[in-house]
């Protein structure tokens, strides 16, 4: 096969025509020349492109945002219920661990909780950490004397229950069994 010379005409360009009189390859190089320029001002997107995914965003916002003021008081009840196991875990593991008297006190009033130990036998206590508050919306009661959850070094503890109400009505009950120490909600 013989390589071709530029200018020279032979069958190999006649084949090449498409009856314009313009051999085909010259024709495909324009044509690809305007189709990459129509190319390049496709890139990116138009103002009314735009605004319609907003409108799309903002509809779909307004449909999400009742749901979630539904979902809050259920959240916060789980939530409280929780804090409210997770620290009475934590006094029954120190009572053992460190064979001494702890308790959780309840105080409904100022709707918060908090964490103590007792300092002597004589029945001083002093306060461990900070206070934990009940969110808004919660309201709480509990069976215990004097709302105070006592859990001893033998890993037993005082009987009773936590009732946990929401503004919705929903609620949640922590039970402690004291013989064992056991800590249930439902």
């Amino acid at each position: 096969m013989q390589a071709r010379v530029p200018g020279r005409w032979d069958s190999r360009v006649a084949d090449e025509m498409d009856g314009t009189g313009l051999p085909w390859l010259y024709k495909m190089g324009i044509r690809s020349f305007f189709m990459r320029e129509r190319k390049m001002n496709q890139k990116g997107i138009t103002l009314v492109e735009l605004i319609v995914v907003m409108v799309i965003i903002a509809i779909g916002a307004t449909l999400l945002v009742p749901n979630i003021g539904a979902w809050v008081p259920t959240y916060r009840l789980k939530s409280v219920t929780r804090d409210i196991i997770s620290t009475m875990r934590v006094a029954q593991m120190k009572a053992v661990s460190n064979n001494n008297w702890y308790r959780v006190t309840f105080d409904p009033g100022n709707k918060k909780f908090y964490l103590e130990n007792s300092q002597d036998s004589g029945g001083n206590w002093a306060k461990e950490g900070e206070d934990q508050t009940l969110p808004d919306g919660v309201l709480l009661s509990t069976t215990f004397a004097g709302n105070i959850v006592t859990f001893y070094p033998n890993s037993t503890a005082t009987n009773g229950n936590i009732t946990i109400v929401n503004t919705k009505g929903s609620q949640k009950t922590i039970q402690l069994w004291g013989a064992t120490g056991r800590i249930k909600h439902g």
